[in-house]
């Protein structure tokens, strides 16, 4: 049976070298073929018209940027809940977001993780590593939406009602039962989605986990043989904590303990000593940066660290915001500002976003950049608006100018999941309209009024 063929024809095709150190160019009036799940040919429009006579699906990219798809190497999609009620909030993290968590539900992740989906494929990411609870729910989501996804149930044994106090209580009976939840996950839902789902397990921190749970989700990765998505050295408090209970930074810790590996990806980094980056890197510890969420915590990101060591990192949304685009301009403006130098560029945002995104998840092999024999996970950027015209550097327009309504198609594995800037494997208005139900229940219990902070 002959696979379903689409070309992408007359675009500016944004090209990366494989070995990734630099962008290589923008194909003008270029064209990319899809068969099936994986990219055929890519050329010029005039070389495609010779060797292809005939298509299924026909898009002219004329004022069009194909990019590939952005990989979303850390994020909490589910998150979507806490907008507008953590910005401006003291003690926002451990005094709100965390305590709030236990109001979830099966149901309310599902919805939340679907926003969360849909938001991301209508900003052009085509893959997202995500770790939270219920974690099966998440799978379900991103199954239905046609997203790629790699995805870990959250592994912590401490109270985290207790965390806003500063109060630090392990229970390793609970931390046992959500790494039993995670290996159940690996077990049901690998492979799921014609092959788009993908598991790890979730450890949550150092902090967070004790030194047993470390240990034994460790154990149960390689067992298991997948990898761990953590958080690692994100915040002030965490450092304290583990410098306080084992004499040492939290990644000198993870690694005396045999931990740090290429297995782990580890998201934020921001309070970890340049020697402790050295070692991650050593060790070939996938990092991952999430700019604007750092922008509103007060944080000091490490990009400039990562772009000037020539280390590779990923970029990654958060919780919030799905908005990869924003991201992509706050991890330039961001070191530009810290640093007072051009440490990063918008050749080098994208491919934090692209190709560093899907090093960091061992996936560069099958995603991350647009050639042949890859996965066909496509982004076609409009660029008929004002505010991307006029298009003279497809690259420059696209990291600098482009935002989510300019995203006017995505693929995903060869499946049409955006089309004419809607998704168009599940109903936007549905899903939009059952998260605002489901979160409005849960903010009526809010530790403080709901109208404090609304004028």
């Amino acid at each position: 049976m002959t696979e379903r063929t689409t070309v992408i024809k007359n675009a500016d095709v944004v090209l990366v070298d494989k070995d990734c150190a630099g962008w290589s160019q923008v194909l003008r009036n270029g064209a990319v073929v899809i068969e099936g799940d994986k990219i055929v040919a890519v050329g010029p429009t005039s070389n495609i018209a010779m060797d292809y006579t005939s298509f299924d699906l026909t898009i002219d990219g004329q004022r069009k940027i194909v990019l590939p798809g952005f990989v979303n190497a850390h994020a909490h999609v589910a998150g979507s809940f806490l907008r507008g009620l953590l910005e401006d909030i003291p003690n926002h993290f451990y005094g709100y977001a965390l305590p709030l968590e236990k109001f979830l539900t099966r149901d309310s992740i599902r919805a939340f993780s679907l926003l969360g989906a849909v938001e991301a494929l209508r900003n052009g990411i085509t893959c997202i590593n995500d770790h939270y609870y219920h974690s099966d729910q998440v799978a379900r989501a991103f199954v239905a939406s046609g997203i790629r996804g790699i995805v870990a149930e959250t592994v912590l044994d401490v109270d985290m009602g207790k965390l806003k106090d500063g109060k630090y209580r392990h229970n390793i009976d609970s931390g046992m039962k959500a790494l039993d939840k995670g290996a159940k996950l690996v077990s049901d839902w690998s492979g799921r989605g014609d092959g788009r789902i993908t598991c790890r397990i979730g450890v949550h921190a150092t902090d967070t986990c004790s030194e047993d749970l470390l240990l034994k989700s460790n154990e149960l990765a390689k067992k298991l043989g997948v990898g761990i998505h953590m958080h690692l050295a994100q915040t002030a408090k965490e450092v304290a904590y583990v410098e306080e209970t084992h004499g040492k930074g939290p990644v000198e810790y993870l690694g005396d303990l045999g931990i740090l590996s290429n297995r782990i990806v580890a998201a934020h980094l921001n309070y970890a000593k340049d020697s402790e980056l050295a070692l991650l890197s050593t060790n070939k510890v996938g990092a991952v940066q999430c700019p604007t969420i750092y922008g509103k915590m007060c944080v000091k990101s490490k990009l400039d660290w990562f772009a000037e060591q020539a280390v590779p990192c990923g970029l990654g949304t958060d919780w919030l915001s799905m908005d990869i685009w924003d991201n992509m301009r706050s991890a330039i403006g961001i070191s530009r500002t810290l640093t007072g130098r051009e440490v990063l560029t918008a050749p080098k945002a994208l491919e934090f976003a692209t190709m560093g995104s899907a090093k960091v998840l061992g996936m560069d092999s099958s995603i991350g950049s647009i050639e042949p024999g890859k996965k066909a996970d496509l982004v076609v950027v409009n660029t008929r608006s004002a505010h991307m015209s006029p298009l003279r550097n497809a690259i420059q327009n696209a990291v600098y100018y482009a935002s989510t309504g300019d995203v006017e198609t995505v693929f995903v594995n060869g499946e049409l999941v955006v089309d004419s800037g809607k998704t168009t494997q599940v109903s936007e208005d549905e899903t939009i309209q059952k998260a605002q139900v489901l979160a409005e229940e849960i903010w009526e219990k809010l530790p403080y009024p709901a109208n404090k902070f609304i004028v």
